[in-house]
C-alpha cells in the first residue's frame, strides 16, 4: 500500500512572543521560593531548615511577593493613564 503525506510547517514570522518583565520574572521565582518551602522536596537542602526558618522565609516571599505585585499594578495604571491622554 501507499501512503501520501504532506507536512506543514508553521513558523511564526510576524507575532512576536511577549517577553516577560523583570517584575513577572521576580514574582514568579518569589512564588516559587514559597512553594519549594512550603512543600520541600525530600532531597532538598530546605528541608533540613527549621520549620521557624522555613515561616520566616516564607513571610519573607509574600512581603516581596507583594510589594511586586503593587508595583506591577501601578504600571498598569499608569500605562493605561497615559493611553487615555
Amino acid at each position: 500500500a501507499e501512503r501520501i503525506c504532506d507536512t506543514i510547517s508553521w513558523f511564526q514570522t510576524h507575532v512576536k512572543m511577549p517577553v516577560p518583565s523583570t517584575d513577572d520574572l521576580i514574582l514568579t521565582s518569589l512564588l516559587d521560593i514559597k512553594q519549594s518551602l512550603e512543600a520541600p522536596a525530600p532531597s532538598s537542602p530546605v528541608s533540613v531548615f527549621a520549620d521557624t526558618h522555613a515561616t520566616e522565609l516564607t513571610k519573607i516571599t509574600e512581603i516581596l511577593s507583594n510589594i511586586v505585585r503593587k508595583n506591577i499594578e501601578i504600571k498598569e495604571i499608569t500605562k493605561s493613564i497615559q493611553q487615555e491622554n
